[in-house]
């Protein structure tokens, strides 16, 4: 009895562990927040070895978590596309209530659009990303 709680208790702590060390690795992600109407919400974290996770939160056809590995030639493109972008720049000069921000961060680096067509190749590959997997 003491062996199988010792024996729960470390694939716990090994479970835990693992999710932790891919979180450490987060390369880039991407979210979209609500609107008054109905925006998608959702939440991408693309991680070193191009593990994927995808949480759908609202107003999007692929709803809850979801994990998958894209390709080191797509992971390459995305990162590529986003490290164009000026973050030391507002983007956000004209805010608007009602209007969806789609937020993006790189190594500690955040900007903020509510503009798609500033980033529309960003937008572009992570619209594809969802559809793909």
């Amino acid at each position: 009895m003491k062996s199988s709680v010792l024996y729960i208790f470390f694939l716990f702590v090994i479970g835990c562990s693992s999710n932790k060390n891919i979180e450490n690795k987060e390369v880039i992600y991407y979210g979209k927040t609500a609107c008054l109407g109905k925006c998608p919400v959702l939440d991408i974290f693309i991680y070193k070895e191009g593990i994927v996770i995808y949480n759908g939160i609202k107003n999007v056809e692929k709803k809850g978590k979801h994990r998958f590995k894209i390709s080191k030639k797509t992971f390459q493109e995305i990162k590529n596309e986003v490290a164009k972008i000026d973050f030391n720049t507002v983007y956000t000069e004209d805010l608007k209530r009602d209007l969806p921000k789609t937020i993006i961060k790189i190594n500690g680096k955040k900007a903020v659009f509510q503009n798609p067509k500033k980033i529309k190749r960003v937008e572009e590959l992570f619209n594809k990303l969802i559809l793909k997997n």
